[in-house]
């Protein structure tokens, strides 16, 4: 939340760190599994990148009170490059790994 005066600069790099944030746990989370094997802990760490991704991706439809609204709204490029990631993140987590484990 934003306390005064917002800017649309100032809107948009503070909509920016809530997605980040999330695709910042996803690829925190990946680099954990190649030393993880298989297992419960395995799954609970794709699950937890999953969700992630997701949240990242959901948040930046440029819709409304989301994220994504306010970061289109103020660059149209880091929303473009955030929403790839996320949508690459997501596809990923949610369908590679998950049906090879």
């Amino acid at each position: 939340m934003i306390a005064g005066f917002a800017d649309r600069e100032r809107m948009g790099k503070t909509a920016f760190a809530g997605p980040i944030t999330n695709v910042t746990i996803a690829v925190g989370l990946l680099v954990l599994l190649p030393a993880l094997g298989t297992g419960a802990i395995y799954q609970a760490v794709v699950a937890g990148a999953s969700i992630n991704a997701f949240l990242a991706l959901f948040n930046l439809i440029p819709f409304a009170v989301f994220d994504g609204q306010k970061v289109y709204t103020w660059d149209k490029r880091y929303w473009a490059m955030l929403f790839l990631i996320s949508l690459g993140l997501t596809i990923y987590t949610i369908f590679v790994l998950r049906l090879l484990s």
